[in-house]
C-alpha cells in the first residue's frame, strides 16, 4: 500500500537527525496529563492534518472544489485569515468507521488556532464528535539543526502505551522518533480522485486493530529495519 512511499523517504527521516535530543519543559508531566486517555478503546489513532486529511490554502484559485472555509486567528487581538479546505475523499466515511474502534487524536505542526478550526469544521460537517484531543505546534519538539518541528508520541503516554498508538502522517520526518508507530501516506493536494483513505481504513481496521503491539506489526509490514540497513549500505558505498 504505502511501502514504496516509505522506502523512498525513510533514509531522509532516519539520518537527518543524528544529533537530535529531547529537551522537555519542567511542566511536561502536567502537559502529558492534560492529554490523558479518556476513551475506553484500547488503540489510539493519531492523525496529521495538512496533506493527510485535508488540503488547505489561502489562495482560492488553487482549488477546483472548495469543501469548507475557515477563519484562523492570527493574533490575540482577533485578526484572522481565511483558509479554503479540500477534504481528502472518503474522510468522513473513514472517521465514521474508525471512531467505533479507535480513540482518535489530531496532531499537527500547525498552529493551535488552525488545528481547532479544522477540528471544528470536520465535526460540524460530520455531525459527530470525532476527536478526543487536538495537539498542535506548541506540543511538538524543535530540531534546531534541521529547522523543523517533530511530533513526539511520548506526550500521549498518560493512560496509554506506545504499543497501542499509531500515527498517520504524510511527512515521515514528523514521526521519526517513533518510526515503528508510524504509517506514511502520500500527500493530498486537492485531487478528488484520491483513494488512499479507504485503503488506510482497511489496514487500520483489519490489521492494526488486532495487533498486540502495533510497532511489531508495522515493522514487519513495512520492513523498516531492512530498509534502514539497505539505505545504510547504499549510502556507505
Amino acid at each position: 500500500m504505502f511501502k514504496e512511499f516509505y522506502s523512498e523517504n525513510l533514509y531522509r527521516a532516519v539520518f537527518t537527525f543524528p544529533k537530535f535530543t529531547r529537551n522537555y519543559s519542567k511542566n511536561y508531566k502536567a502537559v502529558q496529563y492534560s492529554f490523558k486517555k479518556i476513551s475506553k478503546k484500547k488503540k489510539t489513532l493519531v492523525l496529521d492534518i495538512d496533506e493527510t486529511l485535508v488540503y488547505a490554502t489561502t489562495n482560492r484559485s488553487e482549488l477546483r472544489a472548495i469543501d469548507e472555509t475557515i477563519f484562523i486567528k492570527m493574533t490575540k487581538f482577533g485578526a484572522s485569515v481565511k483558509a479554503y479546505l479540500s477534504y481528502r475523499p472518503f474522510l468522513f466515511q473513514m472517521l465514521d468507521t474508525l471512531r467505533n474502534h479507535f480513540e482518535l487524536i489530531l496532531y499537527t505542526c500547525g498552529t493551535a488556532s488552525y488545528a481547532a478550526a479544522f477540528a471544528e469544521s470536520v465535526e460540524k460537517n460530520g455531525g459527530k464528535r470525532y476527536f478526543d484531543h487536538v495537539l498542535s505546534l506548541q506540543h511538538c519538539l524543535y530540531s534546531m539543526e534541521n529547522e523543523i518541528y517533530i511530533k513526539d508520541l511520548k506526550i500521549l503516554e498518560e493512560g496509554r502505551q506506545l504499543k497501542d498508538i499509531v500515527i498517520v502522517d504524510n511527512t515521515i520526518q514528523s514521526f521519526f522518533l517513533q518510526l515503528s508507530n508510524g504509517i506514511p501516506i502520500y500527500d493530498y493536494t486537492g485531487d478528488k480522485s484520491d483513494a488512499m483513505l479507504p485503503l488506510l481504513c482497511d489496514y487500520l481496521q483489519f490489521q492494526i486493530l488486532t495487533a498486540p503491539d502495533v510497532r511489531t506489526k508495522i515493522d514487519k509490514d513495512f520492513k523498516i529495519k531492512k530498509l534502514i540497513e539497505a539505505k545504510q549500505d547504499y549510502y556507505n558505498r
